[in-house]
């Protein structure tokens, strides 16, 4: 069955690449990838403003236009700065068949690029976009190319006094009357200030020049108000309108255990009746790297908050898992190249009983055990149980996907996917998998068989926190590195909606109706399932989570909003700390934060759980409750109910915001290099000429 399984794929990939040529038959061979992949420039931003537009964005789009698959891979720099490169995506091969299309795009910071962000000036840089294909369909030097493209950016004073641009109004309440002392923020994507309105409601301030700002008002028992406003198209004067809450939610917190440590938290999991979460041992800064031997995994009781066993893991983790009912727990270690381990030490997959933290299996990532893997290094930065525990999915670092058998840790298939992947869903029903990588390719794979069910373009591979199925299944958010947003329909692999963000990375989460998504990217952004924007604020956004109903919001940095994205309470001191780990359970009564980078020799507070308790209270007005919503600059009132398009959000792929959809009559392609045993011809991934390595 297997091999007749094999070989009706191989005759279908055979017949579409029988059409796909002949739908080229007419066009010109090409003696270069120069000549097959077209680069089109028209929609890229070439000016900026500092710090007004950052993270700023630079994209292109890129089409094959040749008879050519490509293995696409691209590199870049900064001609001024070279050792400071930007955010890339994709960060991987990119499978690019005849007339597909893709985007190349780079994301970079204020300052990053070798000037002072804090003298005004206009300075020029220019961009070197190395091109690769790895499929070898030239010999060198025709299978690569470059391009330089020069970038202009304006640097203004980021506070300005005078001049700048003038945003002033007034607060008002449902009735039109003054509203004194409400709490505003104005800035744009990479500047904002403070300021409170007067005893008669009205506000003045100043900022710097920027194409669009943000203005958010909150005051306690009203619904936030978000105003979007066009830099180019400055009102005289903006009322806000504020509208009351009937009901009020009251947030207090108490701490009731902590354990201190030097090493910090990647991510965690908890079970599905949220009993018991799963902490591992990760980080990204190290102070001391030869305390990586003591990682362990965390396992707590989220009732009591007391600590159920450890796990020595040998070296440190990026990435764990606990089945749904608690048996079972899974952790990869992530010893790379450019490390130093223990002598001899070799990463590995281990399966443990969940019940003690004893080991059950050891998997070496080699060769002999991933056969496939026969290119790059050897670690995974994912692994995933299946719902009902009797599958891992393990991805190997570099081209090739596994899912194991949990029982004995067996392969029962493996797929190309090209690249890194981070995050890895199961569907509840375990027939489908979905499968995202660095080299920018979201794919949904059958369980049963492994074989392909559809593939689409989401620019990198999702962050941390930032790949999430609705409570419907109908659709997947993704929240990639280098600030992408996608939202896609699980049933097609259609793009709904999609949009860039303002940041090098992004997260995600759909609210417990599965009718919006909080989005974290530059600005924490609630959006509805079309694209609207129904609020932002600037609030921190590393981990996302909503209490079961949906009222409440709970940060990493541990700030509760309400439902409107109003800030009712803090629940962290300390807010200034790096982390992944913000967890809140459903009931909201407890909540678990854990510390990413410790960034110190000494034992610092590594888990902290703190006990919270919630009150409803009815407001007195009897002023029925909008729905939140965020009001542009076409009116000069912000009173409108209707929700607005975000300007950067598309659904046209012709957009500089949008992500391609790849034609469903080549989607198959992508499984070409497994298929047709034509996998050893995808090369190592070429160093950057100039020494970098990117993470």
């Amino acid at each position: 069955m297997k091999k007749l399984a094999t070989l009706l794929i191989a005759l279908q990939i055979c017949a579409i690449l029988t059409l796909t040529n002949l739908a080229f038959a007419n066009a010109s061979s090409s003696s270069c990838l120069k000549d097959d992949l077209s680069l089109d420039f028209t929609q890229t931003q070439y000016s900026f403003i500092d710090p007004a537009e950052s993270w700023f964005i630079f994209k292109f789009k890129a089409t094959n236009i040749g008879n050519n698959v490509l293995l696409t891979h691209f590199d870049q720099y900064c001609v001024e700065n070279p050792h400071n490169p930007a955010v890339q995506a994709p960060q991987g091969d990119v499978l690019l068949a005849p007339g597909e299309s893709m985007w190349f795009k780079i994301v970079f910071q204020s300052g990053q690029l070798g000037y002072d962000p804090n003298v005004e000036q206009t300075i020029n840089r220019t961009f070197c976009f190395q091109f690769f294909d790895n499929n070898h369909n030239w010999d060198s030097p025709n299978n690569t190319f470059q391009i330089n493209q020069t970038i202009q950016i304006k640097v203004v004073n980021a506070s300005p006094s005078q001049g700048g641009t003038l945003i002033q109004g007034t607060t008002v309440d449902e009735n039109g009357n003054p509203l004194a002392n409400v709490s505003i923020e104005v800035g744009s994507f990479g500047t904002k200030q403070p300021i409170m309105s007067g005893a008669n409601g009205q506000f003045a301030i100043r900022l710097c020049e920027s194409p669009v700002y943000f203005l958010t008002a909150q005051k306690e028992g009203y619904y936030a108000k978000t105003l979007e406003i066009d830099g180019n198209h400055i009102q005289q004067s903006y009322v806000v309108t504020l509208t009351r809450n009937q009901v009020s939610q009251t947030v207090t917190s108490t701490l009731t255990k902590q354990y201190s440590g030097t090493i910090g938290f990647w991510r965690c999991t908890a079970t599905a009746d949220e009993s018991k979460l799963l902490l591992v041992n990760g980080m990204e800064n190290w102070e001391d790297e030869s305390i990586k031997t003591q990682s362990k995994l965390y396992l707590l009781n989220t009732a009591t908050g007391s600590l159920l066993w450890t796990h020595d893991m040998g070296w440190e983790s990026w990435t764990a898992d606990i089945t749904d009912d608690g048996k079972y727990v899974a952790f990869g270690t992530k010893l790379e190249g450019f490390q130093t381990g223990p002598p001899g030490f070799v990463n590995y997959i281990r399966l443990l009983n969940g019940t003690d933290g004893t080991t059950i299996w050891e998997k070496k990532i080699t060769t002999q055990n991933f056969p496939n893997s026969t290119e790059g290094e050897h670690y995974t930065r994912a692994v995933k149980f299946s719902h009902d525990g009797n599958y891992l999915l393990v991805p190997v670092h570099g081209p090739y996907a596994y899912l194991l058998n949990r029982e004995d840790g067996s392969i029962k298939w493996s797929v190309w996917i090209g690249s890194e992947v981070r995050e890895v869903l199961f569907t509840k029903d375990n027939q489908y998998v979905y499968i995202p990588s660095s080299g920018g390719c979201l794919y949904k794979f059958r369980v049963a068989d492994g074989s392909l069910v559809w593939r689409q373009w989401i620019g990198c591979w999702p962050y941390v926190n930032g790949f999430d199925l609705s409570p419907n299944e109908a659709y997947l958010a993704v929240a990639t590195k280098a600030g992408y947003f996608s939202l896609i329909n699980t049933s097609d692999g259609t793009v709904r909606f999609t949009t860039d963000l303002h940041n090098g990375f992004s997260t995600c989460r759909f609210s417990p109706d599965g009718t919006k998504i909080l989005v974290g990217g530059g600005l924490l952004t609630m959006f509805d399932l079309n694209g609207n924007v129904l609020w932002r604020c600037y609030e921190d956004f590393t981990d996302l989570r909503f209490s079961g109903d949906g009222k409440l919001i709970f940060l990493a940095n541990g700030a509760v909003l309400d439902d409107s994205g109003a800030k009712i309470y803090d629940i962290l001191p300390d807010a200034g700390r790096s982390t992944k780990v913000g967890w809140v359970n459903s009931n909201a009564t407890r909540y678990i934060f854990a510390i990413q980078d410790t960034r110190s020799i000494d034992a610092v507070n590594i888990i902290e759980v703190y006990t919270v308790n919630t009150q409803e209270s009815n407001s007195p007005s009897p002023s029925p409750s909008p729905t939140p919503t965020t009001q542009t600059s076409g009116t000069s009132s912000s009173s409108s109910t209707q929700p607005s398009s975000s300007p950067n959000s598309s659904t046209s792929a012709g957009s500089p915001n949008s992500i391609p959809e790849f034609p469903t009559s080549i989607t198959v392609a992508i499984i070409l290099p497994v298929a047709l045993g034509i996998a050893a011809v995808v090369a190592k991934k070429r160093p950057s000429k100039n020494g970098i390595t990117r993470t």
